[in-house]
């Protein structure tokens, strides 16, 4: 499969292209800082994100420390604590990371390690979809991307995003019912909003649609195994590129492409 160089992917998705030309320049070569993250450790007192040695404990703590075109690196493990909502009257679901600026969030070792590097949101306790699969009010989304312009480009890479969960929602497209998995807030933008998922897997997510991934772009992922009560279990209205889809389902289609584009894909 082809490599994309995250500086690359970012510029040709202004122009809804993809370039696969990879160079081996490492995250340095851009002359950014790296905040870490490391679950593991037995004491966190005085940390500040600034050393393996001294890493935060969640994903979250690393998001809000990093500047613009910062990158938030972490070891692996199991994240399933922290989180923030976006603030609005609109969508006041909780995500296990919610990221408002450029910047990226990598596991350590990329690709290689996203079997051991895990994102985790919630299912509901006491589930409110019909089929009583994990949709309701303390449910917990794995990823938000806002798409304000001071967050566009921002990228997600080298994780799984496990057991993340929306609100139910019969009726509209409330942003706090959609993207079980990633949700890219396009609340101005299209579904080419240039912010990505790479070489991650998206599994046992659940939502009303688009419980995978809703908006975005997802690059070299698998969605697996993730539920719909309405339709795109898998991805709605998101650019996949050389992406696997499999065991997603629900009430209808597994994903639902709108005007984005499915290239390579299985």
């Amino acid at each position: 499969m082809m490599n994309c160089p995250v500086e690359v992917m970012r510029r040709s998705a202004f122009c809804g292209i993809v370039v696969s030309i990879f160079y081996g320049l490492s995250i340095s070569a851009f002359g950014v800082s790296t905040n870490y993250v490391d679950c593991t450790m037995d004491d966190y007192t005085g940390h500040d994100g600034t050393s393996w040695a001294k890493a935060f404990k969640t994903i979250q703590e690393g998001v809000n420390a990093a500047a613009q075109d910062d990158v938030v690196l972490v070891a692996p493990g199991y994240y399933d604590e922290g989180g923030a909502t976006d603030g609005s009257s609109e969508n006041y679901l909780t995500n296990r990371v919610y990221i408002n600026k450029r910047i990226t969030v990598r596991s350590r070792d990329g690709r290689a390690s996203r079997d051991k590097t895990f994102i985790v949101g919630r299912h509901a306790s006491v589930p409110q979809d019909p089929k009583g699969m994990g949709m309701g009010t303390d449910a917990i989304r794995c990823v938000k991307f806002m798409d304000n312009a001071s967050a566009l480009g921002a990228v997600v890479e080298g994780f799984t995003l496990i057991n993340g969960a929306t609100h139910y929602n019969s009726g509209n497209y409330a942003r706090c019912s959609v993207g079980g998995g990633a949700d890219f807030c396009s609340l101005t933008t299209s579904a080419k909003t240039p912010s990505f998922l790479v070489d991650c897997v998206i599994s046992n997510c659940v939502a009303t649609r688009g419980s995978g991934m809703y908006f975005g772009n997802a690059v070299r992922c698998r969605f697996t195994g993730n539920y719909a009560s309405a339709n795109s279990a898998s991805v709605r209205d998101g650019n996949m590129y050389y992406c696997i889809s499999d065991g997603n389902f629900g009430a209808s289609s597994p994903v639902y492409l709108g005007g984005a584009n499915a290239i390579n894909c299985t």
